[in-house]
């Protein structure tokens, strides 16, 4: 659900079992002062990807490659998260290489 990326990411890098992961960056990811990063959930990322599509805002409100496949932090088991494109969403394994981008709420 919206709003619950932010826990989501807590929950993985606490119980993640390898040091290196998608929540673990956004976690660590200090931007401009801005340390309070997390990995989105997949309705998080979801909307974003829909409301950049419908009003094209580009530069003016965030470069995004709406065919990128995107990593969320909507898990479906210990071996399996939530990927997001613009047009599909898919259930890829945690090793896979996949995008990264990070939300925070303002």
């Amino acid at each position: 659900a919206i709003g619950t990326g932010a826990q989501n990411t807590i929950d993985i890098v606490n119980n993640a079992c390898y040091q290196y992961n998608a929540a673990r960056l956004c976690d660590e990811l200090s931007i401009n002062g801005y340390v309070d990063w997390h990995l989105p959930s997949k309705a998080e990322m979801k909307e974003l990807i829909k409301y950049n599509y419908n009003y094209n805002y580009g530069e003016n409100f965030i470069d995004m490659d709406i065919s990128m496949s995107n990593w969320t932090s909507t898990e479906i088991n210990s071996e399996r998260a939530w990927v997001v494109r613009w047009d599909i969403d898919t259930e890829e394994l945690k090793y896979i290489g996949v995008s990264i981008r990070p939300f925070r709420y303002f």
